[in-house]
């Protein structure tokens, strides 16, 4: 399966070369990527298009982007030289706390399924060590909670628990009858 993400991410125009390993975070198994490429592209768009073509399953967590992948001496990768990845030293925001009752439960769910102690609000859950099987599993944590329709597919476009608390509300309010939502507005 590994050679079939990389022959996905070889077709990519952007993708001189790629490899795929199996990493460890947390006593978990995770898919890296790592990619050769001139450009400089963010690793959700890539995740989407990946998104698009395989299974939820064999979406990497993470995709490193290098200039070059290292090569042995007979001239394949070389995956020891690879670099490591960890997935805590991607959490690059300033830590914002969560503001109200769905920031406060999507935050709870990240932390327990990633098994960290604290989750901004503008954390990136794919950064902190996520994999489409955990987004899977909140998504349907998510919908159980709220009994609201959320695709995997927002929790990609808006992978932070900001921009999935807000998904949350949209999806409530596209719910509500008329006269409720007017009423609310009237209270607000």
């Amino acid at each position: 399966e590994l050679g079939e993400i990389e022959s996905q991410l070889d077709a990519l125009d952007f993708v001189k070369e790629s490899v795929v390993v199996m990493a460890m975070h947390n006593n978990e198994q995770h898919l890296v990527a790592y990619i050769a490429s001139d450009e400089n592209v963010e690793s959700t768009f890539i995740k989407k298009l990946l998104a698009n073509k395989l299974p939820d399953y064999m979406v990497p967590s993470a995709i490193i982007t290098l200039a070059e992948l290292p090569l042995s001496a007979n001239g394949k990768v070389d995956r020891k030289a690879l670099p490591q990845w960890q997935a805590e030293a991607k959490k690059q925001n300033a830590f914002v706390a969560a503001r109200n009752d769905t920031e406060i439960f999507i935050s709870g769910l990240w932390c327990d399924f990633l098994k960290l102690d604290t989750v901004g609000v503008l954390d990136n859950f794919f950064e902190l060590g996520g994999h489409s099987l955990l987004a899977t599993q909140i998504i349907s944590r998510i919908r159980e909670r709220y009994e609201v329709e959320i695709s995997l597919s927002e929790l990609f476009e808006k992978p932070t628990v900001e921009a999935l608390a807000i998904a949350v509300l949209e999806a409530e309010m596209a719910d509500m009858d008329d006269t409720v939502l007017l009423q609310l507005l009237e209270d607000v």
